[in-house]
């Protein structure tokens, strides 16, 4: 499967629009899936990827169910919108 860096910087950008710290997993997959770009197994496969490039983590408890941003991730966006 391939990275797709806009659907990255898109479930980055969801996550930090939202007024909760943490997000149901499900909710991140669902609504940018309907967004028509991308299948909900691509959407799911690229929140993985956040996970491991450090740009979410799992919130505490952990659990796969919900997510929040960490500071890589604000970087990553940061970055992103300077190019």
């Amino acid at each position: 499967m391939h990275r797709y860096m806009q659907l990255i910087r898109a479930i980055l950008e969801y996550c930090t629009e939202q007024d909760e710290p943490t997000i149901q997993t499900a909710d991140v997959v669902q609504a940018i899936a309907k967004r028509g770009t991308h299948d909900e197994k691509v959407v799911l496969y690229h929140v993985d990827l956040c996970i491991e490039a450090g740009y979410l983590a799992l919130a505490r408890p952990r659990s796969r169910r919900c997510i929040r941003v960490t500071w890589q991730g604000h970087e990553q966006l940061t970055e992103a919108a300077d190019e």
